[in-house]
């Protein structure tokens, strides 16, 4: 969609009665005394046609009018006007309720996905990563048994991850299965070991594919992850499933390497045919530490350069960074999605050892129980936000950002429940 599409967009939008405010890359709805129907069918066209370029909220909308697109909607302060139904909604404390008699299905207190670490095993030593290679594996009965649990909770999607999942036997079965429930599946990989019979079957069975990408060449590739030679099988692997219309994410950590030679890899992945390239602040490791090392004021500098890109690409920057680091938030909020999901907030993560954990990389073990580990204590201060400043708190950008990353918290300050280290002052 054009420019001048986004402006009749929001012409209408503001027709319907909602309060619209555009400043920078960050377009703001307030549904208000608008009929939320109404303005439900044009947020959807808006989030359609501009999520990738901008940051989109829309505040005061029913949880329950737009259900996979709820992590655009904040929670509202106010009177609630609720059926007898919404009691048993999971956003029955943070929405307003719907404005109307007719309400559509509770949204039920589970999380939005599960990822399955099936193995530990990789093919792959990437030097950022925070997992160790093991022999470790999910039972495949393991895996089906959860996903049961899954499909009558509620719980729309599943990803499978590792390690390399690749290298699970299980992962075909696990994957047909997943879609005979009718969940969404999502799969990480780094490509290296897919073959022409493994690209037919993913691209027709997978709703999303995520490949890792560290390096823009062999050499870099060679650094990063000890898996040069498999560089051109990886792009080659690559450009098999984008032929194939598989809905393709490229994912890197962020290093000095991408920094530097950051035109290389914008170069590589438009050529590959790649959508989206999701960026990720390094997690705490010997070589993000010490060789790697990315400041606060490198991040800051890629955000800026990032902010300016104006190709088809969408580039997000997909897990916890305080969205007070950056120079001109305007600017490039639209990078941003914080720590929405991560820390327990909207996903859990089962280890190859078949327990819950908040996230990939946090590893309090929540237990063997999917509903149980959803709503354990450990998670509901997670939740509540309650950790927070005052002055965060009170942020516009707080139900994303969430504070930053608990990881780096506890990692930097001592403790969780800590100030991100790169959180803003000033």
């Amino acid at each position: 969609m054009t420019m001048p599409v986004l402006a009749v967009l929001l012409k209408k939008m503001t027709l319907t009665g909602a309060r619209v405010r555009k400043e920078g890359r960050l377009i703001e709805v307030c549904v208000g005394r608008a009929d939320p129907f109404r303005v439900r069918s044009l947020a959807y066209l808006l989030l359609n046609g501009f999520e990738r370029r901008y940051f989109i909220v829309v505040r005061e909308m029913p949880y329950c009018l737009m259900p996979d697109a709820w992590d655009h909607i904040p929670s509202s302060a106010g009177d609630a006007v609720r059926d007898r139904r919404c009691r048993s909604c999971r956003f029955h404390l943070s929405c307003l309720g719907p404005k109307r008699r007719v309400v559509p299905a509770a949204q039920k207190d589970a999380p939005r996905e599960v990822a399955f670490e099936l193995t530990d095993r990789c093919n792959l030593r990437c030097r950022t990563c925070f997992h160790a290679t093991g022999s470790r594996r999910l039972a495949l009965e393991r895996v089906i048994a959860v996903m049961k649990a899954m499909k009558r909770a509620g719980v729309p999607q599943v990803r499978f991850t590792g390690g390399e999942p690749l290298l699970y036997p299980g992962l075909r079965p696990a994957v047909l299965t997943a879609k005979k429930m009718g969940l969404e599946v999502l799969l990480n990989t780094n490509a290296t070991l897919i073959n022409q019979e493994d690209a037919e079957f993913l691209a027709c069975h997978l709703d999303d594919i995520l490949v890792s990408c560290q390096g823009c060449d062999g050499a870099t590739e060679e650094y990063l992850t000890g898996g040069g030679r498999f560089f051109a099988d990886k792009l080659r692997h690559i450009r098999m499933l984008t032929r194939r219309n598989l809905p393709l994410r490229a994912g890197t950590i962020v290093t000095q390497t991408l920094i530097e030679r950051l035109p290389d890899y914008l170069s590589l992945l438009q050529s590959l045919g790649v959508g989206r390239w999701e960026l990720y602040r390094p997690l705490p490791t010997s070589f993000s530490q010490k060789r790697g090392m990315v400041s606060r004021d490198d991040f800051r500098r890629l955000l800026a350069r990032l902010s300016v890109y104006r190709g088809d690409m969408s580039i997000k920057f997909a897990n916890p960074v305080p969205f007070c680091m950056a120079d001109d938030l305007a600017a490039s909020c639209h990078l941003l999605t914080g720590g929405f999901w991560d820390d327990g907030h909207s996903r859990l993560v089962m280890d190859a050892g078949g327990h819950f954990k908040p996230s990939y990389a946090l590893d309090t073990d929540l237990g063997t129980d999917m509903l149980k580990a959803w709503r354990h204590s450990a998670l509901t201060p997670l939740r509540s936000l309650s950790y927070l400043s005052p002055r965060c708190r009170e942020c516009a950008y707080v139900y994303w950002c969430r504070g930053g990353s608990r990881l780096w918290a506890r990692h930097g300050r001592g403790s969780i429940w800590s100030e991100d280290p790169w959180m803003s002052h000033e």
